[in-house]
């Protein structure tokens, strides 16, 4: 008689960046990492409540000797108190802009994130719920070069 196989475990949501993020490995070409002929600097990051999501707007400077594009990304951190067995990404991307800018060009970047953004899904009741309390967002080049940091508190 045949014993009954039993599916391996599934890696959940920790599959590419997610899994490294977790394990807390630097790898050397972090996710989003993009190649530009320029530099850039992040300044001035503010968080607000806007309609059911958040917006988030920052300033983003070429610092280099000529144009170049950047594509500045937001992630958000896991909410607190959600139940233990629901998996959470330490960073979860959830917004970008792509941006192109001369030399010594300032432009203010604003990145809507909507309520969903903010949603985890509970295998239990088969529904996406609201991760409530003090959320980190973070926004940069890449995960592995998060520039500037933020909180909000998700109601």
């Amino acid at each position: 008689m045949a014993s009954p196989t039993r599916a391996p475990p599934t890696q959940g949501i920790y599959v590419g960046y997610r899994y490294y993020d977790k394990l807390g490995v630097k790898v050397r070409y972090p996710f989003g990492h993009g190649l530009s002929y320029s530099t850039f600097q992040y300044d001035r990051l503010h968080v607000e409540h806007e309609g059911g999501g958040v917006t988030v707007t920052f300033e983003i400077s070429n610092t280099g000797p000529v144009t170049g594009t950047a594509v500045p990304q937001v992630y958000v951190g896991p909410a607190p108190g959600v139940p233990a067995y629901v998996q959470q990404a330490v960073h979860a991307l959830r917004g970008f802009e792509r941006v192109v800018l001369p030399p010594g060009e300032v432009r203010q970047v604003r990145i809507p994130l909507a309520g969903r953004s903010f949603e985890y899904w509970d295998s239990p009741s088969q529904s996406w719920r609201r991760g409530y309390g003090k959320r980190q967002i973070w926004v940069g080049e890449s995960v592995g070069d998060l520039r500037l940091t933020g909180a909000v508190e998700v109601n």
